[in-house]
């Protein structure tokens, strides 16, 4: 009787891990298991996987090594909150069946804005400093990064955006490919927590006075 209920349970978990492979396996050829796969490798911070993946370009071996070289002698405290984001895949819709679909996505970043008021009065701060001591770029990076480091203890991951990334069919390679993401302004707003829209209303303030009307930031939890 024992030796029946465990043939059984065996031969059901067998079943069971055989379909939750398959599901694993074929998730990827889909445009949401696409877009997870692209934003989990986003959430790895390697300067080269972000550059591949935002400009949809492959990078010589020299390529690599420059920005492997630099990342390594300068670590860049900016990356480290870059990747530092949270997404929720909600919907998908295939546009064209088979060859392009739209994937909308929230992502929950950190408050670069924030990150920003709080470096630019560390910086102004030290500039202020009566010392009158020249620096050196190397220390000027490092300055930089201290201040980065400094201010994002100020700072939340609470900045949500719901942004729409559009996936390729690449027939030859049998993937969902993302291109140019670049040029997706709204996609790199939202990975920055609304940086880009920031920037944009400080210079259109500066320039006219008032912020751009057509540039809204994403929703920050308090």
């Amino acid at each position: 009787m024992n030796k029946t209920i465990k043939q059984i349970f065996a031969l059901t978990m067998g079943v069971i891990l055989a379909f939750g492979l398959a599901a694993c396996g074929s998730n990827k050829d889909t445009p949401e298991g696409a877009a997870e796969a692209l934003l989990k490798d986003l959430q790895k911070g390697d300067a080269v996987v972000w550059q591949e993946k935002l400009t949809g370009k492959k990078l010589s071996d020299e390529e690599k090594k420059k920005i492997e070289k630099s990342q390594k002698d300068n670590p860049d405290a900016l990356m480290d909150m870059m990747k530092d984001f949270d997404y929720k895949i909600l919907d998908s819709n295939e546009t064209k069946k088979g060859e392009e679909a739209e994937i909308n996505v929230e992502i929950t970043a950190n408050d670069f804005p924030k990150l920003v008021k709080e470096v630019r009065a560390d910086i102004v701060k030290k500039v202020a400093e009566p010392n009158g001591k020249k620096i050196s770029t190397e220390e000027a990076k490092k300055e930089y990064n201290d201040a980065i480091k400094n201010a994002s203890k100020k700072v939340k991951k609470n900045v949500k955006n719901k942004v729409k990334i559009v996936a390729k069919y690449n027939k030859d390679e049998k993937k969902w490919e993302f291109g140019d993401l670049v040029s997706n302004v709204k996609f790199l707003d939202a990975l920055e927590g609304g940086l880009l829209t920031y920037m944009t209303n400080e210079l259109s303030k500066s320039i006219h006075g008032q912020p751009n009307a057509g540039s809204q930031g994403g929703q920050t939890d308090r």
